[in-house]
């Protein structure tokens, strides 16, 4: 009885399964077109290597820097990237995007740099007004 059980139910799972496979890329960042919610990356890897890929970003797509969630405005060309995307109509949706972190976090120090420097600068401003 057990095993008609798991006759049925093992290919029943296997079929409802293979609905959410999704496929992988690494690669880097070549092109990410705002305006047509596209990205263009070249592909690295054993199978991937010089083939290039397009993904459609999609309201669902999930931007991430290790663990954080950030915005997709904070990819960039050079960008080294792992994508998770599903094939519909023809079309490869990004489903998930990870920026390396190194690429990734040297930007956001930078512009965490750029903003202190800015704030010590005007409050060296201000010192040397109230000072006249």
């Amino acid at each position: 009885m057990i095993c008609r059980s798991l006759i049925i139910a093992v290919p029943v799972m296997l079929s409802c399964s293979v609905g959410v496979l999704a496929d992988e890329v690494r690669g880097v960042v070549d092109k990410l077109d705002r305006g047509k919610h596209e990205l263009i990356v070249s592909g690295r890897g054993r199978q991937a290597r010089g083939a290039e890929y397009a993904f459609r970003l999609t309201r669902d797509t999930k931007v991430l820097v290790g663990k954080n969630s950030v915005k997709a405005d904070s990819i960039r060309p050079g960008d080294r990237v792992f994508v998770t995307y599903e094939t519909r109509d023809g079309v490869n949706d990004a489903v998930q995007i990870d920026l390396h972190p190194r690429g990734a976090a040297l930007r956001a120090g930078i512009q965490k740099a750029d903003g202190i420097l800015r704030m010590l600068d005007w409050l060296l401003q201000q010192r040397d007004d109230n000072s006249k």
